[in-house]
């Protein structure tokens, strides 16, 4: 838990280095962290919260949002992090999504509890939640050391028309 915590606070740190240089690149019965499409037997178009269309991720028991999306045809398990400012890969699974940076890529400074480590700047072609798509999205590769999972950050959930917390459901509209 103490790396995971580590892990997102080195992202919110991160924010102002990261961010111009990312800019220059081109259901409610669901188990916890499942995705859910709602239907409109589930959620009424008008409806508060939940709407026709969107989809929803039960908390898991410690009140985190464990999302599980495709990136380039991989199944990849993300924690969503509104405190990241871009979505943040492991090396290990950005390179099983084929997203493969140089050593030279690694030139973004990152603040850690344990120092400072090098990240690379990438542009991921598409990540799919659900139904939900979105492509050309900024992301950062860290080495697996410092970053415990995968963060879905703000440069993914930004580009959403929302996203919102509603009696423990994260509900993101597109």
């Amino acid at each position: 838990m103490l790396k995971l915590a580590a892990s997102v606070l080195v992202l919110a740190l991160v924010a102002t280095a990261v961010v111009p240089r990312l800019d220059a690149m081109t259901a409610p019965s669901a188990a916890p962290g499942t995705v859910s499409a709602v239907n409109e037997t589930t959620a009424p178009k008008k409806r508060a919260g939940a709407a026709l269309g969107d989809v929803v991720i039960e908390a898991d028991r410690d009140g985190h949002y464990r999302v599980n999306a495709r990136v380039n045809g991989a199944s990849v398990l993300f924690l969503a992090d509104t405190g990241a400012t871009v979505v943040a890969l492991r090396q290990s699974e950005a390179n099983r999504m084929g997203l493969h940076p140089a050593p030279g890529d690694f030139t973004v400074p990152v603040q850690t509890a344990n120092g400072v480590v090098q990240g690379a700047p990438v542009s991921v072609p598409e990540i799919s939640v659900g139904r939900i798509r979105v492509g050309s999205v900024p992301g950062l590769v860290l080495p697996d050391a410092v970053l415990a999972t995968n963060l879905l950050g703000m440069s993914f959930l930004g580009k959403l028309d929302s996203f919102q917390v509603v009696g423990g459901r994260l509900i993101l509209s597109d």
